[in-house]
């Protein structure tokens, strides 16, 4: 399995609304918001946020798994809820070696 398939410059970009796979069960998910009332040229803004895809044991049916989804939040927000002005600025949950 395949892991870190996106990249920062990657979500940036990603208008398009849907699902689209990280690896390991992580997904960025892509919806459409409200129009914009700041900006009348733009139809609607773009909310963007990371989903975990996972698997539990159904107690009902001892061979079967339950799928479960658990959302990690919206990207590109400080910890206080505003919008970052730059990556930079970004929490850094982990680093990569």
């Amino acid at each position: 399995m395949r892991l870190h398939r996106l990249t920062a410059v990657r979500v940036q970009q990603i208008r398009k609304p849907g699902f689209y796979p990280d690896g390991g069960g992580l997904y960025l998910q892509v919806t459409e918001g409200a129009p914009n009332p700041d900006d009348p040229d733009k139809a609607v803004t773009v909310n963007k946020s990371w989903l975990f895809r996972f698997s539990v044991p159904n107690a009902s049916k001892p061979r079967k798994r339950s799928e479960r989804w658990m959302g990690l939040g919206p990207i590109g927000t400080e910890p206080g809820g505003g919008p970052c002005s730059s990556p930079e600025e970004a929490p850094v949950a982990f680093e990569r070696d």
